[in-house]
């Protein structure tokens, strides 16, 4: 079994920006149109470093937070579905994703445990609350992408 992390980018790649740099510049529009970015671009790359090769090796691949978690995650900071199934095109879609549901108050746990006191969005219960909704909702069209 191999563990990647899409986030740390691979030696050599010097300037990749830190997303935690974006995320704590506050929850604006533009900034969660950065990140929307940068983690489609981390995507892209992990799927032709990793994803791709083991497939075309017969390796079963199993991820944590893939693509699916993009739209959980950036459409309740405001940004469009639309754009980001334009970036995240051309991503191999899986053969099977499971959304694991948790109560609102041990994600928030969860999330303060992970960042300390910073809030991701204005209102993290009724964030969380929609969130499950909004994924529910992707379910139904991600046969669009």
């Amino acid at each position: 079994m191999r563990s990647w992390r899409p986030a740390s980018p691979p030696t050599g790649t010097g300037n990749w920006p830190r997303s935690s740099f974006f995320h704590d510049q506050g929850g604006s529009s533009e900034t969660a149109h950065i990140l929307a970015l940068l983690a489609a671009a981390d995507r892209r790359r992990h799927v032709m470093e990793v994803i791709n090769p083991a497939l075309e090796r017969g390796t079963v691949v199993l991820c944590d937070r893939y693509v699916h978690a993009t739209f959980g995650v950036f459409v309740h900071r405001g940004v469009d579905f639309r754009f980001l199934a334009t970036i995240n095109n051309g991503i191999p879609r899986p053969d099977h994703a499971f959304y694991l549901k948790l109560p609102t108050d041990e994600l928030l746990r969860r999330l303060r445990e992970r960042d300390g006191d910073r809030p991701h969005v204005p209102n993290e219960t009724e964030t969380g609350r929609a969130g499950r909704g909004r994924f529910s909702a992707f379910r139904d069209e991600s046969h669009n992408l």
